[in-house]
Order: structure tokens, then C-alpha cells, then sequence
């Protein structure tokens, strides 16, 4: 017999997850993927809400870790008004909610993602099961340190590291087993006894320089192993590069940053830079 529409609505998760910003792709692969991707930043802004709409559907049905079932379009909505993108639709877990947001983030053009999309729930997996399931999967990903807690499908990751990108990393290993419906990080970052804030600091903005990133007005400072960022960038996903940078580097506990989106920056700082050189 066929689920009735009532059995099927009670089977999702009825309301939406905050807006994550964790990284599924490790720094120097989202490294790569920008340096190809570098070609399309200056045609972002001219991108109308319906070519937008259409490079989100391209993404998402070609990137391949996301499980469609039927087809994209019977799994996921895309919709595009003022090149701000709304997802809605249903996925097997947090992981794939998360990972839909990053790459419709990464398109050109994009200036918010507002997250809709919400998580089946497998009636069979009870939190005892999910929770063994999450475990094991830390075991096997090195991550034997962080402890977990499953309530009502929702993951509660434990621990200390001094990197924050370990405790992404772990949130993105429970993300993604099947029937978590959110992961909520309780890690804990401690500086190393050979680092303080001046030293931080320093690495940060090391860090920083060495990639091929452009930060306008950039002003970076350090406090209690809080990083304090401000400036311009030119997309969405250099904000999020800039996180996932600060986010290697030992000791840092947490990142605040105030840095505003310029998407005619690129082109402009160019610009400048070719006038200054000569070229």
C-alpha cells in the first residue's frame, strides 16, 4: 500500500536548519575549483536570476555526491529573485544539505543562499543506531577523539583540538550519515602553549597573502585566539575561502568577520593593478 500524503509529511523534517557555514571540500580542493572558476567572476554581477537559477541546476545535478533519486527537480527547488537563491526540497541528510548550499554559493553572481531544504527521516534508525553509525564513522575518518551525542536525529559532536577545521571536518563526517537531520558542534579549540594572540595574528595574515585572494581595506586582528576580519572580497566564495584558511591554522578559536561582498572588486582592483604596473 502506497504512504498516504500525511504518512510521507510525517517522515520529514518539518522545519528548516539554520543557515550553516561549514565546508565540505577540503581548503585546497575549494582552491582549485576557484582558480577555474576564476574566468567567471567578472561576468557574476550581469548574470540575470534566471541564468543563475539555471548554473544552480547544472551544479547541483552535476557535482554527483548528491543522492536525486528521480531527478533533481523531484528533490530539490531552486528559485532566484535579486540574485538571492532559495532551496526547498527534501535529501537523505544534513551532509547534502549543507553540500547544496556550498555549490549554489559558489556560483557567480550569487549574493545569499537562504536554505530551505530539510531532511527525510528514516523511521527505522532510532538515535541508538545513528549514533553508532556516527561513531563508527569518526573512528574510521581518525576523528576518535570527538564524542557524540544523537537526540531526536539531531548529532552533538564533543571535544577539544587545536584546529577549527578539525571540528569542521567532524561535522561534516556526521553530516553525512544518512537520517541526521543537524549537527551541532560542542568543540572546543585550545591554543598551543607555544602560540599567543601576536603570533596568530602574524600566521593569519601570512596565510592570507600567500593565496590569490583580493581583500580590500583588509584589517585583521587577534584577541583571546578570536580572529576580528574586516575588508572586501569580491564573492561568497572568497568569504568562505577566507574562513576556510583561518580555519588551518593551530590555535585559533573562533572567526568574526565584518567582510562585505564587492562583486565589481575583481574587476576593479585589475584595473588598478594593471594601471599601477604599466601593463
Amino acid at each position: 500500500m502506497e504512504p498516504s500524503e500525511e504518512q510521507e509529511k510525517a517522515n520529514l523534517v518539518g522545519e528548516p536548519f539554520p543557515t550553516t557555514h561549514s565546508t565540505l571540500n577540503e581548503p585546497a580542493e575549494r582552491a582549485s575549483l576557484d582558480d577555474r572558476r576564476l574566468a567567471d567572476r567578472q561576468m557574476g554581477s550581469t548574470l540575470s536570476d534566471q541564468e543563475i537559477a539555471g548554473r544552480a541546476i547544472f551544479a547541483l545535478a552535476e557535482d554527483g555526491r548528491l543522492n536525486l533519486g528521480d531527478g533533481l527537480q523531484a528533490r530539490i527547488s531552486i528559485k532566484s529573485e535579486g540574485h538571492i537563491v532559495t532551496l526547498t526540497g527534501v535529501v537523505d541528510c544534513a551532509g547534502e544539505r549543507m553540500l547544496a548550499e556550498e555549490l549554489v554559493e559558489a556560483i557567480p553572481g550569487v549574493e545569499l543562499v537562504q536554505n530551505a531544504i530539510t531532511v527525510s527521516v528514516d523511521r527505522y534508525l532510532d538515535d541508538e543506531d545513528l549514533q553508532r553509525q556516527i561513531r563508527n564513522a569518526l573512528d574510521s575518518s581518525g576523528l576518535s577523539w570527538v564524542g557524540v551525542k544523537v537526540s531526536h536525529g539531531v548529532a552533538r559532536l564533543m571535544g577539544t583540538t587545536e584546529k577549527l577545521a578539525d571540528g569542521e571536518r567532524a561535522i561534516r563526517v556526521a553530516a553525512g550519515v544518512k537520517g541526521v537531520r543537524d549537527v551541532i558542534s560542542g568543540i572546543k579549540v585550545r591554543m598551543p602553549e607555544y602560540a599567543d594572540d601576536i603570533d596568530l595574528l602574524s600566521l593569519a595574515t601570512q596565510a592570507l597573502s600567500l593565496n590569490d585572494l583580493v581583500i580590500i581595506d583588509r584589517q585583521v586582528q587577534v584577541k583571546d585566539g578570536i580572529v576580528h576580519i574586516s575588508g572586501k572580497v569580491q564573492s561568497l566564495r572568497d568569504l568562505r575561502r577566507v574562513r576556510s584558511i583561518l580555519r588551518e591554522i593551530a590555535g585559533i578559536r573562533e572567526i568574526k568577520d565584518n567582510l562585505q561582498i564587492d562583486h565589481g572588486l575583481f574587476r576593479d582592483w585589475q584595473a588598478r593593478t594593471q594601471l599601477s604596473t604599466g601593463r
